[in-house]
């Protein structure tokens, strides 16, 4: 993922998440935090002014609930809740504060 200063055409950061392909990315409406997924099911929460991970919203396993294929989606809805969606056929709804899916939808499979 690269930041772009369009005005000038200056690229000022770039990043780069090893063993994964990111697929979607979406900023929270204050632009402080945003969350990058793809292809190791994975979500990523970044805080946007150090460009550190902040949170981690895992994968799929035998004790946590979350995707088992690869995410072509996710979106803000507020500060603390993030909906995505993907291969595996199933929307989660998570709560950053509990750094874990509250709720899932199944039945929706979503690919880019």
């Amino acid at each position: 993922m690269e930041y772009w200063h369009i005005p000038t055409l200056k690229k000022l950061f770039f990043l780069r998440e090893e063993e994964n392909t990111i697929n979607t990315i979406d900023f929270n409406r204050s632009g402080g935090l945003f969350a990058t997924a793809g292809k190791d099911c994975n979500i990523r929460i970044y805080d946007e002014e150090t460009k550190s991970v902040s949170t981690l919203l895992k994968k799929a396993d035998w004790n946590n609930v979350g995707h088992d294929n690869r995410i072509f989606a996710v979106k803000f809805i507020d500060e603390s809740t993030l909906i995505s969606a993907g291969w595996d056929s199933v929307i989660h709804i998570w709560d950053l504060r509990q750094g874990k899916s509250i709720r899932h939808i199944y039945g929706a499979n979503v690919s880019g």
